[in-house]
């Protein structure tokens, strides 16, 4: 059983198994940054690191609210920064989750596996007890919670609903409070829709930079309606109701990750389902997730003939005047 309050942060990543953390009653947050690289972060890590993982370095070294991190083995950036922390910050509780790089049955098997380690892991540091039936249960509700969550952001785009920067981080969590959720959610579909007026706009990265790009989009009459954060997970397409049919999909190659097929069709489907007037890239330097992943999904919007602008800087908190000039550039062309 739980002792205490436990809170944990997370970064990249929409692989992990978040019903253990709510079977645990562990509450999960994602690390949002405010976009500031300082000096000591460019003392520690090359300057081709990735711009997210040296502002989270700084947050990590401040922060006194989690308990531990859980980071994915996704990029260099990150195990570099896991490196750093197992190092020089012990106190603090850290988890790396191996992903996987591809959608297999090989993959559906070390995801499973990864899915005990981290379970055994949180036995230990934080004399948690894991039942497999409560797990189950929770793994099933989450799941449809999500279809239910599909549900919300249909509404949000099919009425034209703009969306703000705290908007995405709603629609980005994945907490072990559904409620909680359920609240954020309902604020944004109650909202007054906003018809006519501005083009709507898909915004694609893993992370949104810079962080008023939203604002500079609303400013030169553009409209965010829909979010892509490149890593499309289509558990939120299957519902389950029981137990045996939990355990018929984890047999399934189900795994959605980027650089595949799966992938690239999660993404094709988005564009299939709303009516999208563009798409405004907005990837990291030097992460290799979004480099390549932009040039793919760059090819299904040309098929679909959607105009799209690519934008590549480091992560940061204002709009260049380069940047502003480019998005200003492309809505008018809309």
């Amino acid at each position: 059983m739980r002792q205490r309050d436990i809170n944990m942060g997370y970064l990249c990543g929409n692989n992990l198994p978040y019903e253990i953390f709510r079977t645990c009653g562990i509450k999960l947050t994602k690390i949002n940054c405010n976009g500031q690289v300082s000096s000591n972060s460019k003392i520690h890590f090359p300057t081709y690191m990735c711009s997210y993982a040296m502002n989270c370095l700084e947050l990590f070294i401040e922060d006194s609210d989690h308990d531990g991190y859980i980071l994915e083995n996704r990029c260099h950036a990150m195990i570099a920064l896991y490196e750093y922390l197992r190092e020089y910050m012990p106190h603090k509780k850290l988890f790396m989750f191996n992903t996987a790089k591809t959608s297999s049955r090989h993959a559906s098997k070390n995801y499973c596996n990864e899915i005990s380690r981290l379970i055994k892991f949180l036995e230990v540091e934080f004399n948690i007890s894991v039942t497999h039936q409560v797990l189950e249960f929770n793994r099933i509700n989450l799941v449809n919670d999500l279809k239910q969550k599909r549900k919300m952001i249909d509404h949000i785009v099919k009425n034209s609903i703009s969306l703000a920067l705290s908007d995405i981080e709603v629609l980005e969590m994945q907490t072990s409070e559904p409620f909680e959720l359920d609240v954020e959610l309902k604020k944004i579909v109650e909202r007054k829709p906003i018809n006519g007026q501005g083009a709507e706009i898909l915004l694609c990265g893993m992370h949104i930079t810079p962080l008023d790009i939203i604002d500079v989009i609303n400013e030169f009459g553009g409209k965010v309606v829909l979010y892509d954060n490149f890593e499309n997970n289509e558990l939120d397409n299957t519902n389950f109701s029981n137990r045996s049919e939990m355990s018929d999909f984890n047999q399934q190659e189900n795994l959605t990750c980027n650089w595949n097929p799966g992938w690239l069709q999660s993404f094709e489907n988005k564009l299939a389902r709303y009516s999208i007037k563009g798409i405004i890239f907005s990837t990291i330097k030097f992460c290799p997730t979004q480099s390549y992943g932009v040039i793919l999904l760059a090819n299904l919007a040309k098929k679909r003939n959607i105009p799209f602008l690519v934008l590549n800087d480091s992560f940061s908190s204002n709009c260049s005047a380069q940047v502003r000039t480019r998005i200003q550039a492309f809505l008018e062309c809309l």
